[in-house]
């Protein structure tokens, strides 16, 4: 205390002032550096929370231009058949042929399928299957062109649908559907060569295909139930992971409100007793139930924030009646179109981003590398995921 007296009032000792001043400038670091750090986690997690919600709105680094040079394609050309009007080939020897049912969607082996018959050309192939005593059909994912430029694309690999019911249904749908299929999948089948691709576009007065498409084939190693529980043993590491991963999705999903697996319990179960095949298919669904989800949910927002213009120019009422009658807003057409969409029962995604990491899994070797790309696939959802908590988190 002697040697370091307390200052007089309203002075302060130079090195006391140093001393001062170096905190304070050490303080100030300390709040500039936090600041910097914290607006360098906001401009990241908001320009990769932008990337993600451009690429559901299809706007800004996600627009259709910038994506077709930003992504690249999963699938090589080699995996599709262009589908063009070519003359019909005669089938090579000892080869076998299956009649085609291209799909929009994909099948997976291990569960079953009802497909409805009402096309001439769909008729015409249960009606030849079963006089040729046969029940086997090949159904690959099929690509229709957008406004019908540039061709048709059929996936090179497709399940194998085993006919074990075929109802005539003409009456009780006033002959809209003929058939209604029942298939158990058996397996996978790689398409060698399509015999007649023209049947796929060649159509009559009415826009109705008169004919079906034929394919050389190449089935798949069969998966028997040993098989099957044989993997499971095999694959136990790999199971782990994707159950923790699916897990993690899950429970982000809860806290954002969207579909999800609807138990732990459930997950698990799932994952320690069902084939990758299996899995595949209850991945699907769920990204289905996902992209309808986001894209209702997208739609609403669209479709109230119109509303909300229109009433600030007076030309809608500023109450409206509970029920409204979309059809009679005035919605733009594109809105009315992607509000439909979203709300039709039994929608299909028509965007080839959404199927082809699942068209990869389909044409995967064996149950290794199809859980493999099954992980990676959960994997980034889950990123995708935390992305979507961050922004929620940031927004409330």
């Amino acid at each position: 205390a002697d040697r370091f007296p307390p200052p007089s009032v309203g002075t302060i000792p130079p090195m006391a002032t140093a001393a001062a001043m170096s905190r304070r400038r050490q303080g100030a670091m300390i709040v500039a550096a936090a600041v910097a750090a914290t607006l360098m986690v906001l401009v990241a997690t908001c320009h990769s929370l932008a990337l993600l919600a451009g690429r559901f709105q299809r706007t800004g680094l996600w627009a259709p231009r910038r994506l077709a040079m930003l992504q690249r394609n999963v699938l090589p050309d080699s995996s599709w058949f262009e589908l063009r009007v070519e003359p019909e080939v005669e089938e090579s020897d000892e080869t076998e042929v299956m009649p085609v049912f291209p799909l929009r969607t994909i099948e997976w082996p291990g569960t079953d399928v009802q497909l409805k018959v009402g096309e001439p050309a769909h008729q015409k192939l249960y009606q030849e299957l079963l006089l040729r005593g046969g029940r086997r059909i090949v159904a690959p994912f099929v690509l229709l062109p957008e406004g019908n430029v540039g061709p048709a694309r059929l996936f090179a690999v497709g399940a194998v649908l085993h006919l074990e019911e075929l109802k005539d249904m003409t009456d009780k749908t006033g002959g809209q559907i003929k058939y209604v299929a029942t298939h158990s999948i058996v397996g996978l089948a790689r398409l060698k060569r399509v015999l007649n691709p023209a049947a796929m576009l060649e159509k009559n007065a009415e826009g109705q295909r008169l004919n079906y498409m034929r394919a050389e084939v190449d089935m798949f190693e069969f998966q028997t139930r040993e098989a099957d529980q044989a993997d499971i043993n095999s694959t136990a590491s790999l199971r782990s992971k994707l159950g923790d991963v699916w897990e993690e999705i899950r429970l982000i999903a809860e806290r954002l409100n969207e579909p999800r697996l609807n138990s732990a319990r459930y997950l698990i179960e799932r994952v320690t007793t069902s084939s990758f095949c299996q899995l595949a298919y209850l991945w699907q669904r769920l990204g289905l139930n996902l992209e309808s989800h986001r894209g209702r949910q997208r739609v609403q927002g669209e479709v109230k924030e119109w509303i909300l213009v229109q009433q600030a120019r007076g030309k809608l009422p500023q109450v409206l009646p509970p029920q409204l009658d979309i059809s009679k807003l005035g919605l733009p057409g594109p809105l009315v179109e992607a509000f439909e969409k979203y709300h039709s029962e039994g929608a299909v995604s028509t965007d080839i981003k959404f199927w082809e990491p699942l068209l990869e899994i389909l044409a995967a070797e064996g149950p290794e590398e199809r859980g493999a790309l099954l992980l990676q696939q959960a994997q980034k959802e889950a990123r995708m995921a935390q992305a979507r908590v961050a922004l929620k988190e940031l927004l409330d």
